[in-house]
């Protein structure tokens, strides 16, 4: 069928990449477990994840790694599946997508070898966006930071994984990788705490600091206004991924004297406000997860 023919003749290309994908995710994150004892990976391209959606590029399963008496749907195997989607085929989209889900596979054994029973989506995502980045396949890595950049940062929050949060967390985790070193990564991946705690453990900081000069660095890093490393991003050009010029993620609307603006808050959300002009007074009221801005006077 037409999947066959799209697949075949790119399965060399596949093999050999992977080979250099899997020692560069093991230098980088750590080692999978043999579970199956053979000493490989299985990678299934199938249909069914294409079925199930255009845009599902591939998928790792956990309960693969357990026997069916465990878990009755598992393959009993190392094993993640692919896309056979004929318009991803040939891509680096593939390839990066083989260093993602290699990752996740990563990941996983290693947290169950430490006894973690439970991780957080937004951190293992991120590793895996990292994946990508650390094995040059950024194509798609860098069209998720674009559209989170412009204006796809609406109501997210870094910590509550959504799929539309793929792009939040590869900018976060290029920023912790230029703030901190690749080596940091690693200790993150092989931490046995999870999430918000074990970005904390590794680097030493409060993770409200981090996020802070994050948010900081992702409107200012590359326009001259500070030289402060905590600031930039020293392997990413923002206003190459921005559609608008740089600083584009700060609104353009002027606000009239008097108004009251009121939104939920979410942890670890971003929301820019521009002010023009200078503002006398501004009331900050923050009773549960609301706020609201109160402008007493602004004068053009």
């Amino acid at each position: 069928d037409r999947d066959t023919v799209a697949i075949t003749p790119n399965l060399p290309n596949y093999a050999s990449a992977f080979e250099n994908i899997t020692i560069r995710n093991h230098n980088h994150f750590g080692s999978e477990n043999d579970v199956d004892g053979n000493g490989k990976v299985i990678i299934i391209f199938s249909r069914a994840l294409y079925d199930y959606s255009e845009n599902l590029l591939g998928y790792f399963y956990s309960g693969d790694k357990y026997s069916s008496a465990t878990s009755p749907s598992s393959n009993e195997g190392d094993i993640f599946y692919m896309t056979t989607n004929p318009a991803y085929q040939g891509t680096d989209t593939i390839l990066g997508t083989l260093a993602h889900e290699f990752q996740h596979m990563i990941y996983f054994d290693l947290h169950y070898n430490q006894g973690v029973t439970s991780t957080y989506t937004w951190l293992n995502e991120a590793l895996s966006q990292a994946a990508e980045y650390f094995n040059g396949y950024t194509e798609n890595h860098e069209n998720w930071m674009k559209s989170f950049l412009n204006k796809g940062y609406g109501g997210l929050s870094l910590t509550h994984w959504t799929s539309n949060n793929y792009g939040y967390g590869a900018l976060f985790i290029r920023y912790l990788i230029d703030r901190f070193g690749e080596d940091k990564i690693k200790d993150i991946c092989t931490s046995d705490l999870v999430g918000v705690k074990a970005v904390e453990s590794v680097t030493g900081i409060d993770f409200n600091e981090i996020f802070n000069d994050f948010a900081i660095a992702l409107v200012i890093s590359g326009t001259g206004t500070s030289s402060d490393p905590k600031y930039n991003f020293s392997t990413l050009n923002l206003q190459s991924l921005q559609s608008s010029e740089r600083g584009g993620l700060l609104p353009k609307s002027i606000l009239p004297t008097g108004i009251t603006l009121s939104n939920n808050n979410f942890a670890y959300r971003l929301r820019f406000t521009t002010w023009r002009g200078s503002v006398g007074s501004i009331i900050y009221d923050s009773p549960d997860d609301v706020y609201n801005l109160t402008v007493f006077s602004l004068d053009e």
